[in-house]
């Protein structure tokens, strides 16, 4: 069995929010018994109960802000930039200024793929 406690915000106009929490005194209660309630659930209930919360499948609840649905994206870590590369970059650098013009354009007889083969030429050399 799984143990959960469910604590509910201050009252509240939300349709969406659930009958805990709302005000009502029992007699013999304190404050904090009203506003906790102690669930318990087996493993099926609370994957099911957490399936249902994420696939936003009880009700239309896109007006109340307190709920974001939208998945969480995850930043993925970029690789360490090798010797190789850092090589690579350089004689690119190096072959695309022997292949350009001042203008920009490219020389005579040179395009992309020449400045690559120069590229590739230039790294082996470091």
């Amino acid at each position: 069995m799984v143990q959960e406690s469910i604590q509910s915000s201050a009252p509240s106009n939300h349709e969406c929010e659930g009958s805990i929490g709302q005000g009502r005194d029992l007699p013999g209660t304190t404050m904090e018994e009203t506003l906790m309630a102690k669930v318990e659930l087996s493993m099926e209930e609370f994957l099911q109960l957490q399936q249902m919360a994420t696939s936003g499948g009880g009700g239309d609840c896109s007006s109340c802000p307190h709920l974001d649905t939208s998945p969480i994206k995850t930043k993925r870590k970029s690789r360490k930039k090798s010797s190789s590369d850092k090589k690579m970059s350089k004689a690119l650098k190096e072959a695309t200024a022997k292949g350009k013009l001042k203008s920009g354009a490219w020389k005579k007889g040179w395009d992309q793929s020449r400045v690559m083969k120069e590229a590739h030429r230039l790294k082996k050399k470091m």
